[in-house]
């Protein structure tokens, strides 16, 4: 904005002290300028909040692997947890957990999945937007497939659904 600013400032400037010049000959910064201005300070800032939410999430989540207390207390109950009932089924069940029938997510070493003899699975974690991130388990070369969704509220990250799709 303040670089927008110098500019305008410096054309009424010229302007006055050529005051003998036409005013098509004094140069303009015309509105899409302005516009792709604002636009990448625009990208710029929103790229920096992504960053800093991201970090911040994955500190999140690293408390929420490790501790089942602190774990329980970052789930929004009751849980959604959708999920086939066979392999044969293309139909999802979905289901509601409280918080008696809740099981501990053991997140803490998916890490070294890939690693494993059988049951590999690779993680991924996608950033919807700054309020909205998937912790997803791709399974490598097997039907492994769940997505955890995490939503942040004003008091932090929640855990909301669990998608198992696996086969």
């Amino acid at each position: 904005m303040g670089f927008i600013f110098v500019l305008i400032n410096c054309n009424n400037q010229k302007k006055n002290s050529r005051s003998t010049e036409s005013p098509s000959s004094i140069p303009k910064i015309s509105s899409d300028t302005v516009n792709i201005l604002l636009t990448k300070k625009e990208n710029e800032n929103n790229e920096k909040l992504l960053q800093e939410c991201s970090k911040e999430f994955k500190s999140f989540l690293a408390r929420f692997s490790f501790d089942s207390l602190s774990q329980i207390e970052k789930v929004k109950f009751p849980l959604k947890y959708s999920y086939y009932e066979d392999v044969i089924s293309d139909e999802i069940t979905t289901e509601f957990i409280d918080k008696r029938e809740y099981i501990f997510f053991d997140l803490k070493k998916d890490k070294d999945a890939m690693k494993k003899d059988t049951d590999k699975f690779e993680i991924e974690i996608e950033k919807i937007n700054n309020y909205n991130f998937l912790y997803i388990r791709k399974g490598f070369d097997n039907g492994i497939m769940e997505t955890f969704k995490f939503v942040k509220e004003e008091n932090g990250w929640f855990l909301t659904e669990v998608i198992d799709q696996s086969t």
